[in-house]
C-alpha cells in the first residue's frame, strides 16, 4: 500500500468493487504450470498486456504487473466476465522494491527466514538470529532478471538473479547480498535475498533495508536479532 511507481514483475493488490466474484478466489497452476492470466472472470491489464493473477474477489485483487510493460507509465483496467472497469495511470520503474511483513502491513518484523544450525525457522522474537547464521528476505518489485523471467512461471531453480547490484542494511551496517534473485518453487516476481548476520548488534528487532541499485525498500521493517 506504498505510493509510487511499480516495475515489471511486481506483486500488486488492486481494490474497487465489482472486480471480481463475491468470495475469494486463489489461483491454481495452469496445464503448463503457470500463474493464469484470467481468473474466475477476472483479467487486469497493464496496458496491452494480462496479468497473472494470485487471487481475484469483488473488492480485491493481487496481480503480477508483466515484464512485457515498458516506458514510463502503464494505463491499468480491469474486466470482469465482459464488463470493463475505467483505467488508471501508473508511473513505472526499473525497480521499485519492497519487503513483504510478516502482518502482511508492510511494516515491522519482516517476513524471513532463519538459516542456523542447519535447519530452518521463521525469525521472530522467539526465534531470534545470531552473529553468523544467514537469513533469507522476502521482496518484490526488483525488475527483470537475468536470465529473463517469464510471466507467472513458477521459479525453476536459483538462477534468475536480479542483475542490479543488492545490498543489504541490518542495524545501520550495509553488506552485499549473498544471494538475490527468483525464490525456487514461488511465481516469478518473488524475489528472495540472503544475508549473512553480523557481529556487534544490539539484541531485539533491528532494522533491515534492501537496496536495488539506487532505490531501497520501504522503511520501518525489522529483523529479530540474539545479539549473540
Amino acid at each position: 500500500n506504498l505510493a509510487g511507481p511499480v516495475s515489471g514483475g511486481e506483486i500488486v493488490a488492486l481494490y474497487g468493487t465489482g472486480m471480481g466474484p463475491a468470495g475469494l478466489v486463489q489461483y491454481t497452476p495452469g496445464t503448463n504450470g503457470q500463474v493464469p492470466k484470467s481468473l474466475a472472470g477476472t483479467t487486469v491489464y497493464f496496458g496491452n498486456y494480462a496479468a497473472p493473477l494470485l487471487y481475484t474477489s469483488a473488492n480485491q485483487v493481487s496481480a503480477i504487473v508483466p515484464y512485457e510493460v515498458s516506458g514510463s507509465q502503464a494505463q491499468v483496467f480491469v474486466e470482469y466476465n465482459g464488463d470493463l472497469s475505467g483505467t488508471f495511470v501508473v508511473s513505472l520503474a526499473t525497480a521499485a522494491p519492497a519487503l513483504f511483513t510478516a502482518d502482511l502491513s508492510g511494516k515491522g518484523q519482516a517476513a524471513a527466514i532463519n538459516i542456523q544450525n542447519g535447519g530452518y525457522a521463521y525469525n521472530n522474537a522467539a526465534h531470534p538470529l545470531n552473529a553468523g547464521d544467514y537469513v533469507e528476505l522476502f521482496l518484490t518489485g526488483t525488475g527483470q532478471t537475468n536470465p529473463p523471467s517469464v510471466d507467472g512461471q513458477l521459479t525453476p531453480d536459483a538462477n534468475e538473479l536480479v542483475p542490479a547490484s543488492v545490498t543489504v542494511t541490518i542495524g545501520g551496517r550495509t553488506f552485499t547480498a549473498l544471494y538475490a534473485g527468483g525464490a525456487p518453487g514461488i511465481v516469478a516476481g518473488l524475489t528472495q535475498v540472503n544475508v549473512q548476520i553480523p557481529s556487534g548488534l544490539t539484541a531485539g528487532a533491528v532494522p533491515v533495508s534492501v537496496q536495488v541499485g539506487s532505490v531501497a525498500t520501504q522503511p520501518g521493517v525489522t529483523i529479530a536479532v540474539s545479539g549473540k
